[in-house]
């Protein structure tokens, strides 16, 4: 042990004797494992970390699928009944509804998200109340006292904090209930919900409208174990709806992080290239350091100090540059976890917790570890290859170096280069494919038109009549507005159209499509005159009448690229077709009356998001349990859509003041919004391989200017020679680029295999674009030229007389 710490007392005396060599080395270091622990931080809370419960690596959530498409349903109560009655799989299943409430207060209606849970679903999960109870199972009983308890963010929004809450009522649609308690802080899965309410399970219900069911597994039983056991318990049901469909176990892991389910793996190992190209700049700057130190480490080795010895030394040195890096990386890795949690995009709202906890550190030791290893022991092996007689009787540096030495240092330039390759190509596809999204002919013109999402009280809209008569009287009025040139209603504005899963499709007269039909499709209700206003042009027939313009309309007006799926080479207009999977209702023969253009929904993400579904609106719409439900209101301004927000929130307020204020947004942002997970990736990505190519650019700098620093007495000679400028400066420049070029070629090849991973990515630009890769290879010629360029300017300037009469 006091060997170790007298070397690491020498090593941090000979340290801080180069405080250049360590400032850099030790910064390279920082960026590097502070940049990796950032996005280990987020893969750790995203896809590694079990949720934040008892038993929460088994916590999974339980759903039935479409057996002919991916499209995925939550269980009937009488479902979910039978599973908690009869399944072993499981040591806990608790099911649970979402609902929207509208709230009164003196500054006006709000709405309101509920969750309905069972008595036992905090102890289920291992918490209890932050303020407060939990309800009693006499309160989950029909006709039982209306109590709720507060979601905690709710709980300071609304009502401050304040702890003398508990035995206060609040209105909630036209019930009051008595507040019994507050959730905990930071409730993962459930942060949506603003209030709670006891669930209670009709077991006898088979309703389409099914419950949420998050379960957690016996220890021992594996997801596919319990898809089976579940599944031969659901066949027992009576159930005319989904009987066939199949049941999917899956960790709530699965639906966190949206688009960084598949990004973060490959920001990770992005991040893993710019470490390892850190670690070579230290090794290339520690071989520079041991060459120009051989002297002092031949007298050592003259005086009887072991080979192992002077090498164990070279190791501590490494690892106190290794620590120091460290240490200053997760100061970095500190203000970039805030960073990102700061600038991240609203959809990515799970960057939110991310941060700095035990397993990061952990990892974060293991990286400082890592790297000590990495850059220190082929330096050290280096050092203490010499020639002690070259050494001791030259003062020239590196004159006793092993023949390799160049040669290890040039292996390792083309390593940073190769990578730095990789990492480029793969920045320049990411933003090859986020101009290609933003390029997107998204069918209609976006700009100008604004959405209104609206919840109406439950009472006095309850019925059919009153709904219709709200939606003309806004649709009269906001017609009327300046600056407005069209309104219609619809269920959902692109891109926000509802997802249905149809299964097998029949065409009147064909049969069943199998394997060709669409087994995924957008779908929406829209108002006769949606289409004009929107800007969906039409291709071909009609679209609704005021006649059909119903719910139950047997009538509908599909995408071109839904026509073209269904009937290929033929004109669809006048055909019937209908699905025949087992659905809500039976399946109906439908006539397409019409043809309209495609419209980029759902994430403009692939072909299937163009295959559009239109049935007739008929303002009646709604779901057993929810809110009365006029639809969206779309409205078209020649005008700043933006501008208008004001004014509809006034005209829903004029008409009734009991409709909490409308949810407003541009459609225009809208699509802002989805292109922000992948415009956050690229910058990523990008920032990555920029900090990469820096890096590389260094290496190959120091590596020049410290050859050029040794070779001052050649450089010298040659010049006194005759030796033209220009040819100085080419056998400089020579010696860098030939490393620089053998890495490009390297990386190009690698960066061709490993791009592939990628692909779930991208849109509109494959793995192999040729624009990515020259873009790339013309960037790191560039920089590797810029890199060479300015040692062997350096060297031009050698003056003969003086290297001439170095020792």
């Amino acid at each position: 042990m006091s060997l170790i710490s007298r070397d690491v007392r020498f090593a941090v005396r000979a340290l801080r004797r180069s405080p250049g060599f360590t400032f850099v080395a030790v910064l390279t270091l920082a960026l590097g494992i502070g940049a990796t622990t950032v996005i280990f931080s987020a893969v750790n809370r995203l896809l590694l970390e079990p949720l934040p419960f008892t038993g929460g690596d088994r916590l999974v959530y339980v759903w039935r699928q479409n057996p002919n498409a991916s499209f995925m349903v939550w269980p009937s109560a009488a479902v979910t009944d039978a599973w908690m009655h009869d399944a072993h799989s499981f040591d806990g299943i608790q099911p649970n509804r979402g609902e929207l409430f509208q709230m009164d207060r003196p500054e006006g209606p709000i709405r309101v998200r509920g969750t309905q849970v069972l008595p036992g679903f905090l102890a289920f999960l291992g918490l209890t109340p932050a303020l407060g109870r939990m309800f009693s199972p006499d309160e989950a009983r029909p006709g039982a006292a209306q109590v709720v308890l507060l979601g905690y963010d709710f709980w300071h929004r609304e009502f401050g904090g304040r702890p003398d809450i508990l035995g206060r009522t609040i209105k909630l649609d036209d019930a009051l209930y008595t507040v019994i308690g507050v959730m905990p802080k930071r409730l993962a899965l459930f942060e949506d919900a603003d209030v709670w309410n006891p669930l209670t399970l009709v077991g006898s219900d088979t309703a389409v409208m099914g419950y949420g069911v998050l379960a957690r597994l016996r220890p021992g039983f594996t997801p596919e174990q319990a898809q089976r056991e579940l599944d031969a318990i659901a066949a027992r049901v009576p159930d005319k709806v989904f009987g066939d469909w199949k049941t999917r176990v899956l960790p709530p892991q699965h639906f966190l992080g949206g688009t960084l389910q598949s990004a973060l793996p490959i920001l990770l190992g992005a991040v893993g290239f710019v470490l390892l190209i850190a670690c070579a700049n230290v090794a290339l700057l520690l071989l520079a350091r041991g060459a120009a130190r051989e002297r002092e480490i031949a007298i050592r080795l003259s005086l009887g100090a072991g080979r192992r010895r002077v090498a164990r030394q070279m190791l501590v040195e490494s690892a106190c540059i290794a620590v120091a890096g460290g240490a200053l990386g997760l100061l970095l890795a500190w203000w970039g976890v805030h960073a990102l949690t700061e600038l991240r995009p609203a959809s990515l709202s799970d960057l939110a917790h991310i941060g700095i906890d035990a397993h990061v550190l952990l990892f974060a030791l293991i990286l400082v570890m890592g790297t000590a290893i990495v850059s220190g022991v082929l330096p050290a092996l280096r050092a203490t290859d010499v020639s002690l007689g070259a050494a001791l009787k030259s003062g020239t540096p590196g004159s006793g170096g092993a023949a390799g030495s160049g040669r290890v240092r040039s292996v390792l330039v083309a390593g940073e280069m190769m990578l730095s390759v990789v990492l480029l190509v793969g920045a320049g596809l990411l933003v090859r494919s986020l101009i290609e999204r933003q390029r997107a002919d998204l069918g209609f013109a976006a700009g100008g038109l604004i959405t209104a999402r609206m919840t109406l009280p439950k009472g006095h809209y309850s019925s059919t009549a009153n709904r219709i008569a709200f939606a003309d009287e806004l649709l009269a009025r906001a017609r009327s507005l300046p600056g407005v040139t069209g309104a219609t209603f619809a269920m959902s504005a692109p891109p926000q159209y509802g997802v249905m899963g149809l299964g097998d499709m029949e065409v009147e007269g064909r049969g069943p499509l199998g394997p060709t039909a669409p087994r995924t499709i957008a779908i929406d209700m829209v108002s006769p005159d949606y289409f004009g206003v929107v800007g969906i042009p039409v291709l071909g027939g009609r679209t609704f009448g005021d006649a059909e313009n119903r719910i139950g309309a047997q009538v509908v007006v599909i995408s071109k690229g839904m026509a073209d799926r269904l009937f290929p080479g033929e004109n669809a207009v006048g055909k019937r077709v209908r699905s025949i999977a087992k659905g809500p209702k039976p399946a109906q023969w439908m006539t397409v009356i019409g043809v309209v253009g495609d419209v980029a929904a759902m994430g403009i993400s692939g072909e299937r998001r163009h295959l559009q579904w239109y049935q007739p609106f008929g303002q009646g719409p709604e779901l057993p349990g929810a809110p009365p439900d006029p639809g969206t209101l779309i409205v078209r301004t020649s005008g700043d859509a933006a501008a208008l927000a004001p004014l509809l929130r006034g005209l829903v307020h004029s008409i009734d003041p009991n409709v909490p204020a409308p949810e407003l947004a541009t459609v225009a942002s809208h699509y802002s919004e989805l292109l922000a997970a992948p415009r956050f990736n690229t910058i990523l990505l990008g920032l990555f391989a920029a900090l990469a190519l820096v890096l590389a650019a260094v290496g190959l700098f120091g590596v020049l200017s410290y050859a050029v620093a040794q070779r001052t007495r050649e450089i010298g000679i040659r010049v006194a020679l005759g030796a033209q400028t220009r040819d100085v400066r080419a056998l400089i420049v020579r010696q860098g680029m030939i490393p620089a070029i053998i890495g490009l070629a390297l990386g190009a090849i690698a960066a061709f295999f490993t791009t592939r991973v990628l692909a779930s990515l991208l849109y509109g630009v494959a793995p192999h674009d040729t624009t990515a890769f020259v873009g790339a290879c013309v960037v790191l010629v560039a920089t590797a030229f810029t890199a060479c360029y300015v040692p062997a300017r350096r060297a031009t300037r050698v003056d003969p007389l003086v290297a001439l009469r170095e020792e």
